[in-house]
């Protein structure tokens, strides 16, 4: 279908909701709300659906009055692994729960590791508690009548009336057959579902009449994660890190790679094309976590990382548990002394640098499965100069910065070609002397010894 002048770009998120409206090519406005009804402790993550949806419609409406929008198309990119159950009318019977909901993780530790992996293998979805698919075992008794939903496919119902999910959604339930794009009939039977108890698949670059506005059709649209590498799809050889409150590398390939031990996703975006990758939840987080611990100030952290001191320790970053690199929700953060005095100088750049050390892990096991010489970086620290420096002599690969606001809005548009394919940079050259060869080596021979500790060896 032809692309109106104007269109509304709808992201959600487990912590906040954003709507951008877009004018020929051009951003013209943003709004945005932030959740406060979660259910959150060491167990839980779970939102109020009623309040996402809320927040939803107004945002929408607020640019619709705003700018007086008669005519305009609306594209949605959306959170993974979201579950939601609802009745067989699609009013909800629960909240929403998020990947980071630990629901199911019993039901996935009885699980041999044979069948995880063979489970991996057909969906390219990790065996880890973010999988709906394993969440689902613990949600849903044997009789069951009603249906499993998401976010993406809630919403899309709400302005189309048609029950529906887009390809890349569909593809981090863990539900799907990779290589089929439909529901996975083993895996179905298994928690005692059927393909009418789901939403019906589509390609992201459909669009739908909107049934709450005349003139106005609707995208299914993607992932969070393949709207943040959409952006960069005109680069070859370039990988994406979405660097935020947790970090994850991607690539966006048109070959499948999956490893039972590193364990990458590799989520279809449509017939011929994958998102490949890893997630981990340590980056940002943990940097705060590091500031509040310390008492510091954002000043003195980038004062800091200027100034790098040695380093003193190895800190392995796992505040939050770890998917990858190491997939062990129980992990903990680990310091380890390399001499035995050092200042607080010393100790806080050693963590600093231990986050940034995860993170080079990551890339360097994506880089073992798809070739890229550079990365794309995106997310809130971007923002801070000394630390992308730091992060290019750290991974030893060129890091560009788009200047532009909005990137993952960017990238929707790009993948239904509404946007113009030119971005400007900002290039951060690695300092090619690898100062920080021998300390990540240190580094990798203690998460290798702490692994072994984990797994009881």
């Amino acid at each position: 279908m032809n692309l109106k002048p104007s269109i509304i770009s709808v992201d959600i998120g487990t912590t906040n909701l954003k709507a951008t409206y877009l004018n020929d090519r051009t951003v013209i406005d943003t709004v945005d709300y932030t959740y406060v009804h979660h259910r959150i402790d060491s167990q839980h993550y779970q939102m109020s659906w009623q309040e996402l949806l809320s927040a939803f419609d107004s945002l929408i409406q607020q640019l619709v009055e705003r700018y007086q929008l008669q005519s305009f198309d609306i594209i949605l990119t959306c959170a993974m692994h979201s579950v939601i159950l609802v009745d067989t009318q699609l009013q909800p019977l629960s909240d929403i729960y998020t990947w980071a909901d630990r629901t199911g993780a019993d039901v996935l530790a009885a699980i041999p590791k044979e069948q995880q992996a063979a489970t991996y293998l057909l969906t390219g979805t990790p065996a880890h508690i973010m999988n709906p698919y394993y969440k689902l075992q613990s949600l849903l008794g044997h009789q069951f009548k009603g249906k499993v939903a998401s976010i993406k496919d809630l919403l899309l119902y709400h302005l189309t009336n048609q029950w529906m999910i887009d390809v890349s959604c569909a593809a981090s339930s863990g539900l799907m057959n990779y290589q089929t794009l439909s529901w996975e009939t083993s895996l179905l039977q298994t928690i005692g579902l059927t393909e009418n108890q789901l939403p019906t698949i589509v390609q992201g670059r459909e669009a739908f009449p909107c049934k709450r506005y005349q003139d106005c059709h609707v995208f299914a649209g993607f992932s969070d994660g393949v709207s943040s590498n959409g952006a960069y799809s005109v680069l070859e050889n370039t990988a994406v890190l979405s660097l935020g409150t947790s970090h994850a590398v991607r690539v966006l390939t048109r070959a499948v790679q999956l490893d039972t031990i590193i364990q990458n996703f590799a989520y279809s975006v449509d017939e011929t094309q994958y998102i490949v990758g890893l997630p981990s939840n340590n980056a940002g987080n943990v940097l705060e976590w590091i500031r509040q611990k310390y008492q510091l100030n954002w000043s003195a952290i980038t004062e800091l990382i200027q100034q790098r001191p040695s380093i003193s320790l190895i800190f392995l970053p796992y505040v939050y548990g770890e998917r990858a690199p190491i997939w062990q929700d129980g992990a903990q953060e680990q310091l380890i002394p390399l001499v035995e005095q050092w200042t607080t100088e010393q100790e806080v750049f050693s963590m600093i640098i231990g986050v940034l050390f995860n993170i080079k892990v990551n890339v360097r096991n994506l880089q073992s499965l798809v070739s890229f010489d550079q990365i794309a970086l995106t997310g809130g620290l971007t923002q801070n100069i000394a630390l992308c420096q730091l992060l290019a002599d750290v991974l030893q690969l060129p890091l560009l910065v788009a200047q532009q606001p909005n990137i993952e809005t960017i990238g929707s548009m790009q993948l239904i070609e509404y946007v113009a394919d030119t971005l400007d940079f900002q290039t951060y050259i690695p300092n090619n002397a690898n100062i920080f060869a021998k300390d990540f080596q240190r580094f990798v021979k203690a998460l290798d010894n702490y692994q072994l500790r984990l797994n009881g060896n």
